[in-house]
């Protein structure tokens, strides 16, 4: 909330792909008043699947990185080897920072101490909309169904032929679908 603050942004909608999609909810539980709404891709902080524990501890080689990236998507084609390098330049800093693991090692942590209060989460009013694809091997596609059972405003799109990028693997066809969403909601 610190940096709506600082920014002068009194209340917002809050975009997030997997992390980002928990970190969204948890801060429409924490501050209700400051959340118009939640569009959430592939929501993480579920129990961890093989490749979420794979994605987390991603081999720090060029063909460790190009690995764990291709889960991300079904069109492996995306998984360029100008991506390859410049994600392995960062995770070479952060690890050498040791960012990458106070990073995964938080989230690890927080995902068996601070998971999404699935009670809670069915006094969240705000509009919501999921986003997954049904070829995510990162989060699995019933975590979307599980949320969608349990907020009561929530709607959901699936891409098929998608994995855990879908803003990324469906680029236009996800913008179009945000834009309808957000039109049909006077934004």
């Amino acid at each position: 909330m610190r940096t709506l603050d600082a920014l002068g942004i009194e209340k917002t909608w809050l975009v997030g792909n997997s992390l980002g999609g928990w970190l969204a909810f948890q801060l429409a539980l924490d501050y209700p008043e400051r959340v118009l709404g939640i569009v959430s891709m592939g929501t993480g902080g579920a129990k961890q699947t093989a490749a979420l524990k794979a994605h987390a501890n991603p081999v720090l080689t060029e063909e460790g990185i190009k690995k764990t990236l291709s889960m991300f998507v079904v069109n492996k084609d995306l998984i360029t080897d100008e991506l390859v390098k410049v994600r392995f330049a960062s995770a070479a800093n952060d690890y050498a920072s040791n960012r990458l693991m106070d990073v995964v090692g938080a989230r690890d942590r927080d995902r068996f101490e601070f998971p999404l209060d699935f009670e809670k989460m069915k006094d969240i009013t705000v509009p919501v909309l999921l986003i997954h694809g049904t070829q995510d091997v990162v989060i699995p596609v019933s975590r979307t169904w599980d949320i969608l059972n349990i907020v009561p405003n929530a709607d959901a799109h699936l891409f098929s032929q998608c994995g855990h990028w879908s803003q990324v693997e469906k680029a236009d066809e996800f913008n179009t679908v945000i834009k309808n969403y957000l039109t049909a909601r006077g934004v």
